[in-house]
């Protein structure tokens, strides 16, 4: 039949991937009401933000999230809905300055993400742990995966996101960070396959960063740290071309 030839006929018609378009829906609905300035509803533009396309490799804004859960973007690796909201998030903190409105905002935006998709990132998660993509077994991937990690490594020269955090020595930051990430960890999951699509290292090295800007307050050393850490994540992933889909006069963040 049409319906069994179709790849993305099938997907709808597998169990979850209904019910995930839901969560994505919700959550883009929740950040659209936030962002009740559009700051980030459209793509940025060098018009807006002079320097932006130098700086931000891959773009990322609501509308090209809607976009992308519409047309099924996210139904084979659902991870991918929040790697995609973390990059919109990280663009706005690499391209503006520290104590800007708009970085303020990125923030919210991300924790309230975070805390929307909490359960179903927790289950997508576990279910991935059984799956074993043949590109898993792809050694030039893996070891493309591996140079990213140690570049990073490079980068951070005094080993602030090497290894997981001390929550002896900060125990505020077990009920602060749902998520918890390092390089450290970034690795074994790698080895594990985690990672069958750079999309998904990508969404855990945001991870690492965005953490840390979430515990440390802009101004701390290790806030800055990691959004240097995001700029050197960015050189090491492929330039993602940002289709023309209109622009908001009042954003310069996304």
């Amino acid at each position: 039949s049409a319906a069994a030839a179709s790849p993305s006929i099938k997907r709808l018609l597998e169990p979850g991937v209904v019910e995930n378009r839901a969560v994505f829906t919700n959550a883009l609905n929740a950040l659209k009401e936030m962002d009740s300035s559009h700051v980030f509803l459209h793509p940025v533009t060098d018009k807006i933000a002079p320097g932006y396309s130098a700086l931000i490799p891959r773009p990322m804004d609501l509308s090209e999230i809607g976009h992308r859960i519409s047309e099924g973007g996210y139904d084979v690796y659902p991870q991918l809905f929040m790697s995609d909201v973390l990059l919109m998030c990280c663009n706005a903190l690499v391209y503006n300055p520290i104590g800007h409105g708009i970085p303020v905002l990125a923030m919210a935006l991300g924790k309230q993400a975070l805390a929307l998709i909490e359960s179903n990132l927790r289950e997508w998660n576990r279910a991935n742990e059984y799956i074993a993509p043949s590109r898993m077994r792809d050694e030039v991937y893996l070891q493309r995966c591996r140079a990213i990690i140690t570049q990073l490594q490079m980068v951070d020269q005094h080993r602030l996101f090497w290894f997981p955090v001390n929550t002896s020595q900060f125990p505020a930051y077990r009920n602060a960070v749902k998520f918890p990430m390092d390089l450290e960890t970034l690795g074994q999951g790698l080895e594990h396959g985690k990672y069958p699509v750079l999309g998904m290292l990508l969404l855990d090295l945001l991870l690492i960063a965005f953490n840390c800007c979430c515990f440390h307050p802009a101004g701390n050393p290790a806030h800055a740290a990691a959004i240097e850490l995001v700029r050197a994540a960015y050189s090491q992933f492929p330039r993602e071309e940002n289709p023309n889909r209109g622009e908001s006069p009042v954003q310069r963040g996304a």
